[in-house]
């Protein structure tokens, strides 16, 4: 998945970048292999955010979980007593 986003947002900054990049040291072209790198590196951050907003909803949700649980046994436990 994360490959997914990282390529998808590089080539919105510079369409067909991995393949430019492949092709790029064949046609001696340091300044397109450049651009293609940065756009890369936009992917590659891009990706980065995205998991790191994944990884921060799965903690929220884990506590969620966990306060849940804890609540929910206590109102059993008076229930009974």
């Amino acid at each position: 998945m994360l490959t997914t986003i990282s390529l998808s947002a590089a080539n919105t900054r510079r369409p067909g970048a991995a393949t430019i990049l492949q092709e790029g040291p064949a046609g001696n072209d340091a300044s397109v292999v450049a651009r293609v790198g940065e756009a890369l590196t936009h992917g590659y951050t891009a990706a980065f955010l995205a998991e790191t907003g994944m990884l921060l909803i799965a903690a929220i949700v884990g506590i969620a979980a966990v306060t849940t649980r804890r609540t929910q046994g206590a109102a059993a436990a008076s229930a009974v007593a």
